[in-house]
C-alpha cells in the first residue's frame, strides 16, 4: 500500500516536471519516509486520544520530533522493527501519561536534569541509516541546544502554572531521546566529535 502511495506520487511530480526520472528513486525513498513518519504520528495522537492522553500526546510530539530528528541515537535497521519499537514506545510513554500524577515529581526531575546531561554530551549521534558531517554535526549541536533551552523554559513555566500536560509530555520526551542516545551508545553507534 505505502509503495503504490509513494510510486503513484512520483509518477505524479515526474508527469508535473517538478522532478526527472533520474532522480525517482531519491524521491520514491523521501515520500515513503514520509508516509512512516506520518503513520507513527497518527498512531500516536490516536492512541493518545483513545487512552484520553491527547494533550501530553500532542505536546510529546511537538517536542520529541524536532529534539529527536537532530540528537539521533538508536535506530531501527528494518521498518518492521522500526514500526513495533514505535509501537512499544508509544504505548509506555501513554502508560506514564495516564499514572504520570503517581510518580515522585523529585526523582522526575532528578531524572530529566540526567538527561538533558546526556542529550547535551552524546548528541548528534549519526545511524547507519543517517551519516552526519563534521560540519553537519556542529550545525546539529547548535539546534540540540537551543531546542532544549526552549524546552527547559517551556518546562519551568509549566511547573509554575502547574499545565501537567506540558510538563509530562516534555519530560517523557527528554527522558526518551536520552534513552535513544545511551541505547545507540551501548550498540555502538558513532557519536560525531565536535573540537
Amino acid at each position: 500500500m505505502k509503495r503504490k502511495v509513494s510510486d503513484y506520487l512520483v509518477n505524479m511530480i515526474i508527469e508535473n516536471g517538478i522532478v526527472t526520472e533520474k532522480d525517482r528513486e531519491i524521491y520514491a525513498y523521501g515520500i515513503s519516509q514520509g508516509i512512516v513518519i506520518l503513520q507513527n504520528i497518527f498512531i500516536t495522537i490516536f492512541i493518545g486520544a483513545l487512552l484520553g492522553n491527547i494533550y501530553q500526546t500532542v505536546v510529546f510530539l511537538c517536542s520529541y520530533i524536532p529534539l529527536r530528528s537532530f540528537a539521533g541515537g538508536y535506530h531501527a535497521l528494518s521498518e518492521r522493527k522500526c514500526f513495533w519499537n514505535s509501537i512499544a514506545l508509544i504505548i509506555i510513554i501513554q502508560v506514564y501519561f495516564t499514572y504520570y500524577q503517581l510518580v515522585n515529581f523529585k526523582i522526575l526531575l532528578v531524572t530529566v536534569f540526567l538527561s538533558l546531561i546526556v542529550i547535551y554530551r552524546i548528541a548528534p549521534m549519526q545511524s547507519p541509516n543517517k551519516v552526519i558531517s563534521e560540519m553537519e554535526s556542529k550545525f546539529f549541536k547548535q539546534k540540540i541546544n537551543k531546542i532544549m533551552f526552549m524546552q527547559v523554559v517551556l518546562c519551568l513555566i509549566s511547573i509554575i502554572y502547574e499545565i501537567e500536560s506540558v510538563q509530562s509530555g516534555i519530560f517523557i520526551n527528554v527522558i526518551v531521546v536520552a534513552f535513544l542516545l545511551i541505547l545507540g551508545k551501548i550498540l555502538n553507534i558513532e557519536t560525531v566529535h565536535i573540537e
